[in-house]
């Protein structure tokens, strides 16, 4: 019951934590295709979503992501420890569920981060506003 617990946890963060501009600008159609003020808003929701997966991308290096991890997988060993009295079991599915998370936090895609910085060199905000004029 505990792993099932801590699986779904897992999945359920995945899942919401998954990149979203996963193919860049490349879907895009190389036209406009709808009036200047429609590509506008067309293009602030393209920077949000890459913008978010920067961010995303940078919780690697942020301790209490690495935290949350740990605590939730010692949290489940305690359970599975005090509630079945099952402390070998819950010390060996713990040191794997904090194995498998860091290697989730640890190989999360990195190159958001890198095109969020490309991008904001090529284009600066003076820039947009400028176009949008």
């Amino acid at each position: 019951m505990v792993s099932t617990v801590l699986a779904t946890v897992g999945l359920v963060n995945l899942a919401l934590r998954m990149p979203r501009a996963v193919h860049g600008a490349a879907p895009l159609p190389r036209r406009m295709q709808g009036t200047l003020d429609q590509e506008l808003v067309r293009l602030r929701h393209a920077e949000a979503l890459l913008r978010s997966d920067a961010v995303r991308s940078e919780e690697r290096y942020f301790w209490l992501a690495h935290v949350a991890n740990l605590l939730l997988n010692i949290g489940g060993a305690v359970v599975v420890g005090l509630g079945y009295d099952a402390w070998r079991r819950g010390i060996i599915s713990a040191g794997i569920g904090i194995a498998i998370g860091e290697v989730i936090l640890w190989s999360y895609p990195w190159q958001p981060a890198r095109h969020w910085r490309a991008y904001r060199q090529r284009y600066t905000p003076l820039d947009l506003d400028a176009r949008s004029r």
